[in-house]
């Protein structure tokens, strides 16, 4: 997908829309998409696919997973060198665990935008 240009208000904007739906709902909406249905209500669903393909567009966002798993790697072999660095070890398994979250928000994202959706008619 290609990088999505908008502006930062545009950027808060759809984020802004997508949290203040509430978290439950959030999680009903990734259900309804492994159905592969659109979520029923057209708002919501509407915030979720702005979302997602926000997310899809981020360039930063495409790279990050590999690179901050590649990160941890080398965090928690400089440490295991090192000898007992608490800090190096620390620091490894947060790029891990960012690592992951990033991989999950981009596969839910991935999610969101694969499901067909019928467009409104032109008026």
């Amino acid at each position: 997908m290609p990088e999505i240009h908008m502006t930062r208000s545009e950027r808060r904007a759809i984020e802004k829309a997508w949290r203040q739906v509430p978290f439950a709902t959030r999680l009903d909406v990734l259900r309804s998409t492994k159905r592969g249905q659109p979520y029923p209500d057209p708002a919501v669903d509407m915030a979720a696919v702005q979302y997602a393909h926000l997310v899809l567009g981020q360039k930063v966002l495409r790279h990050a997973p590999g690179f901050l798993l590649a990160a941890g790697f080398l965090v928690i072999a400089v440490a295991v060198m090192a000898g007992n660095s608490t800090i190096l070890y620390v620091g490894g398994a947060c790029a891990f665990l960012l690592s992951a979250y990033v991989w999950d928000l981009r596969r839910d994202a991935k999610k969101i935008a694969a499901v067909p959706r019928n467009d409104p008619p032109d008026a």
